[in-house]
């Protein structure tokens, strides 16, 4: 910072964050390699709140650090080469997802009882 310019800064708390785990499925199958990413409800604001994984190969999947909000949450099948953070691509992915709220659960994880169903790119 030079002489005579000014300075913003702009902070956020939080009280804590969770892990959010789950599967990913198709017609009731695990599906292995798909992206999973946790969108934020504003995405254009909050571009540091998103999470992105990849399911295993019994399809389960685990995002850390995830802070309290609101989010939806997408399976995209071959979906790496995707720029998942960019709101204009996800948008078309965000209908099939399925929305989830994250509370004030420090140091829990939170485990999604209804598997993720994968939409395909």
């Amino acid at each position: 910072v030079t002489a005579g310019s000014s300075l913003s800064l702009s902070l956020t708390l939080v009280g804590g964050s969770v892990e959010v785990q789950g599967t990913v499925k198709r017609a009731g199958r695990a599906v292995a390699g798909a992206t999973v990413v946790l969108v934020p409800k504003d995405p254009e604001s909050n571009r540091d709140l998103f999470r992105r994984e990849q399911s295993a190969m019994d399809g389960t999947f685990s995002l850390r650090d995830v802070v309290p909000g609101s989010y939806t949450v997408v399976a995209i099948e071959k979906g790496w080469d995707l720029d998942w953070s960019q709101p204009n691509v996800i948008a078309a992915y965000l209908k099939g997802g399925r929305a989830i709220e994250i509370g004030n659960q420090k140091g829990r994880a939170i485990n999604l009882a209804e598997a993720i169903e994968v939409q395909s790119k």
